[in-house]
Order: structure tokens, then C-alpha cells, then sequence
């Protein structure tokens, strides 16, 4: 094994028979499968077989697997959402790799993605008296940054194994805020124009996302985000971003996601009062995060946690209702930990900036919809004819 090219690989699995041809399908295509360590949660109906089809591949009892698979194994009635599992993987799993890839349980690889993916990162170049990174055809100069991130909404693929012939890049772009939660959401634009290296992304995304591996120790998943699906991007994002953390889009396509869900379940159909208790939670949790004063890049978390909690405490001091207090906690209960903080490298406001989104207000300019090319946006992007052709026969 070389194990300056180590890749720790994260997969969460809800039901998914599709999880099975994933690991089957990146182990295959890899150039150096020695160098690969898999970490996957395992969610599925333990006590019958019910979810036998995620099973017709047995890819835990080779050799291979007992030296390169890890496994958590969980009940799906147990299951938490995608945050809870994916801290689980890091926190039970992970051990010290060099790389860092995060995937969801339904994709397809290109051959040899392993070394394009390291090969790609490397790539990935910072001034060295700035923070702004350097456009996707520029001609190399700068300094290799040590805190890039390749991720973007992947291209699609069909079932079983349908793989386009194309390989255009995907920028990802702020589309609106939701209206029952209010929470950014993001999708991709299919890049036109060709990339001589990786070019600057202003979000990140939880199914796609290689990095080095230190961003499972500075920048952990949140076991608290329980039952949360939307805010789970947009939430490391900005983690991410105030950490210090660039984003990148690759030069082109090196892997696929299944965009149809009618085949799964999801972790949607457990429900009962206590779930969404949780769920509520996990939501204000998101909100204390982006509506804490987070100016000075070196205050002390701690310190905006406790404002926030103050300033709650002052509109819930009156409550006593103890079925109340123990159905949904208020804001002012909640205290996230500086590990599940926002950083102080950068301040929330930067991030704002940044990537063109006023998560106060919920706004969004021309920079966040067009993924920071906007001026270029007639040369840079595909035109939308035919991308409404392409996104409808395989989805972004």
C-alpha cells in the first residue's frame, strides 16, 4: 500500500440496495484499490429479510474487505438521518487515512478515479497574499492550497449502470431559501466552457466532497443534527468556509449519483412525536448557527452561544409549562460546542460576502445564483436548452 495516497471513504446506507454495487463499483475502478478504506453505515431491517436485496453481493467476507471495509450495523427503526450517521462513520470508523472522500450509497465511478481525484486537488491553487483562489483557467501559478475541497452535485446515472458519455463539470448555485424551514438550497450548473484546472465553488455538498482527511477533525459532523435532511449543506458550508476551507469543482465529471428515489425507501417513513421533537432541534441548532454575531475572527464561540442563549432566556423566562419544555427545547437550551461551532478564521459575514447570500434576510444576488461567474455567465455555462435536455435524461 502507499500510504501517502491513503483514502478514507464515507458511506451511509438507509435501505439502499444500491449501496452494495456502489462499493463493488469504486473497488473495481480504483487504480490502487490497496490504498482504499471503506467506512459504511449500514441501515436496514436487521430482525428479517425484508431488505435482503441490498445483499445479493457479498462484498464483506473476502479477504479484501476484512482489511479494507469497516461496518457499523444499525436497525433502520434506529436511524437518525444522513448528519447523525455520517458522524457516526467519522467518529467509529475513520483511522487516519491521508484523503478524505464522502459519497452517498448510490453512485458510479470513472476508471481510475482515485489518482484523478488526488491528481485534481492537487491541482487546486491559492494566492499567497489573499484568500481568493484562482479561476478555473488560469495557468497554474499560486500556491497548492491545503485547504481545497473538490465537491459539486454529480452528473446522474440510470439504473443498473447507465453512465453518460459526457464529463462536464457542475457548478454549484444558491436556487432559493425553503419555505417551511427557510433553509438555503443549492443546485448545479453544467459548466460550457473547459477547465485547465480546478475552478473556485462558493458551497459545498454532503454526496460528493474529497478533501485531506483533517477536515474530519476540524470540522466534524454534528451528532446532534438528528433527522435533519435540508441545512445539512449549506450548514458545513459555512463551517467549512469560516475554518478556512476553499471549494472547487473538478475539470470535469469522475463520479455519478443515482438522482431517482422511487427505488429506496428513506429514513422519512419513521415517524412518531418524538422524531419530530428531534427534528426541531436540529433546526434551531442550524438557526443559533447562522444568527450568532460572528464578526471577530477571533472571539470566542462560546461567548456568541451564550448572547444568543441570554437573549432567548429573556423571551421564554415566563414559560413554565413542563410538557412544553420537554416537547421542543427552546433556543435558549441549546448550546452548540465549538467543535460543531463556525470557525474564527473567517467570520459568518465573510462567508456572506463570498458566496453572494444574505442568510439574514434571505437574499440572494447574481453572484450566488450563477456560482460566482455571473459576468462570464454566457461563455462559462452551458446554454439552458441544452442543459434542460441533459438534466432531464439523467438529472444534477
Amino acid at each position: 500500500m502507499n500510504d501517502d495516497n491513503s483514502i478514507f471513504i464515507s458511506i451511509i446506507s438507509y435501505r439502499d440496495s444500491e449501496c452494495q454495487w456502489t462499493i463493488k463499483n469504486l473497488i473495481e475502478l480504483a487504480k490502487y484499490k490497496e490504498n482504499l478504506f471503506i467506512g459504511v453505515c449500514l441501515q436496514y431491517s436487521m430482525n428479517d429479510d425484508s431488505d435482503s436485496e441490498c445483499f445479493q453481493y457479498n462484498f464483506e467476507d473476502s479477504e479484501y474487505a476484512k482489511n479494507h471495509i469497516r461496518i457499523i450495523r444499525m436497525n433502520y427503526t434506529e436511524a437518525k438521518g444522513p448528519c447523525y450517521a455520517r458522524a457516526l462513520v467519522q467518529q467509529q470508523l475513520f483511522k487516519g487515512e491521508k484523503y478524505y472522500l464522502q459519497i452517498d450509497s448510490h453512485m458510479r465511478f470513472v476508471k481510475d478515479w482515485d489518482i484523478e481525484m488526488i491528481n485534481q486537488l492537487l491541482q487546486c491553487k491559492t494566492t499567497a497574499t489573499t484568500t481568493t483562489t484562482t479561476t478555473g483557467n488560469d495557468s497554474g501559478d499560486g500556491i497548492e492550497d491545503q485547504k481545497a475541497i473538490l465537491t459539486c452535485y454529480p452528473m446522474g446515472y440510470t439504473l443498473p449502470n447507465l453512465i453518460p458519455t459526457h464529463r462536464f463539470p457542475i457548478l454549484l448555485v444558491a436556487t432559493g431559501f425553503g419555505e417551511n424551514d427557510g433553509f438555503l438550497r443549492l443546485g448545479g450548473k453544467i459548466v460550457s466552457k473547459k477547465l485547465t484546472q480546478p475552478c473556485p465553488s462558493l458551497f459545498w455538498v454532503s454526496g460528493f466532497s474529497f478533501s485531506r482527511s483533517d477536515i474530519i477533525t476540524n470540522v466534524p459532523y454534528d451528532p446532534n443534527l438528528q433527522y435533519l435532511f435540508f441545512g445539512e449543506e449549506i450548514s458545513m458550508s459555512a463551517r467549512l468556509f469560516t475554518h478556512g476551507y476553499n471549494f472547487y469543482t473538478p475539470t470535469k465529471t469522475l463520479i455519478f449519483h443515482l438522482w431517482n428515489r422511487d427505488y429506496r425507501s428513506t429514513f422519512r417513513e419513521n415517524k412518531s412525536i418524538e422524531i419530530e421533537k428531534l427534528e426541531e432541534n436540529s433546526k434551531k441548532r442550524l438557526l443559533i448557527l447562522f444568527n450568532q454575531n460572528h464578526q471577530n475572527k477571533n472571539n470566542n464561540n462560546n461567548n456568541n452561544n451564550n448572547n444568543n442563549n441570554n437573549n432567548n432566556n429573556n423571551n421564554n423566562k415566563n414559560n413554565n409549562n413542563n410538557n412544553n419544555n420537554n416537547n421542543n427545547k427552546n433556543n435558549c437550551e441549546i448550546e452548540i460546542e465549538t467543535k460543531y461551532n463556525l470557525g474564527n478564521v473567517k467570520s459568518l459575514d465573510d462567508y456572506s460576502n463570498y458566496c453572494g447570500v444574505d442568510f439574514k434576510n434571505k437574499k440572494i444576488n447574481n453572484k450566488g445564483k450563477f456560482g460566482g461567474y455571473y459576468e462570464e455567465r454566457d461563455t462559462f455555462f452551458m446554454n439552458e436548452i441544452m442543459e434542460y435536455v441533459i438534466k432531464s435524461q439523467i438529472g444534477i
